[in-house]
């Protein structure tokens, strides 16, 4: 936002304008932002004074793809999350320029795709309505197959229950739950090793990665545990409704 003028004297009466930059606001999502303005005076007897504003911003977007990681050389119906798709008139749906082969508005906030047969890449996924773009946070991973060796033979004793397993497939991860800690594994062509164990517990009923595979969410009967994997290291923040799983990946 700028704000005008940017400055001035107590000597007569100045209406401030603030202008919103909308170059900007087409880098936010949806939601409200709070923030402060705050007015200062040469005068050191002045106090400054804070100006409280806020934005809610409610306008269609794309927010994720489900899933979010494909084959390449094979065609797969996704889903599309976000907001303001009743309101499209000519909606078409792209991945990285490479038009939908087929698409059906579900719903304000869902769409089904079906995409064409991809080489391995980054896709970013587009919502257009005619000429007009939505924003879009949305991407789609597409990866060659791989075969994988196994994690454990049959004939190995496994000490612990395993109680929670997830693979990324665009990462080559595999994400173990077992007696309350979470492991990444990672494959390094031949065979997987472990790269990093939490060290906090886990001990939660439920544990699930986010549609974008960015995160975790663990729950329970009074806590929601946010778990972010695109930061590091591996630590807890002190609150204990939340703490903060940070591992680069």
């Amino acid at each position: 936002m700028t704000l005008s003028p940017s400055s001035g004297d107590t000597t007569s009466t100045n209406n401030l304008t603030l202008t919103l930059v909308q170059s900007e606001l087409d880098k936010l999502k949806n939601g409200t932002y709070i923030g402060n303005i705050t007015v200062s005076s040469t005068d050191a007897n002045v106090s400054d004074a804070a100006i409280p504003v806020s934005v809610t911003i409610t306008i269609p977007e794309v927010s994720f793809v489900s899933p979010y990681q494909a084959v390449s050389n094979t065609s797969k119906e996704v889903v599309i999350r976000g907001s303001g798709f009743s309101s499209l008139t000519n909606p078409a749906v792209s991945f990285g320029g490479s038009a939908a082969l087929s698409i059906t508005i579900i719903s304000d906030t869902e769409i089904r795709a079906t995409h064409d047969t991809l080489a391995a890449g980054n896709y970013n996924v587009e919502v257009t309505d005619g000429a007009s773009a939505l924003p879009s946070f949305a991407s789609l991973t597409v990866t060659d197959a791989v075969t994988y060796s196994a994690l454990w033979k049959t004939s190995q004793a496994i000490s612990s229950i395993i109680d929670g397993l997830f693979f990324d497939m665009d990462k080559q991860a595999l994400f173990i739950r077992r007696s309350g800690s979470l492991m990444r594994y990672k494959f390094d062509g031949a065979n997987w090793k472990l790269v990093v164990t939490s060290d906090f517990s886990l001990n939660y009923t439920a544990i699930a990665l986010s549609p974008n595979g960015k995160s975790f969410y663990s729950f329970n009967e009074s806590e929601h545990v946010f778990l972010n994997l695109m930061l590091a290291p591996w630590l807890k923040q002190p609150s204990a409704i939340q703490a903060t799983l940070m591992a680069r990946l």
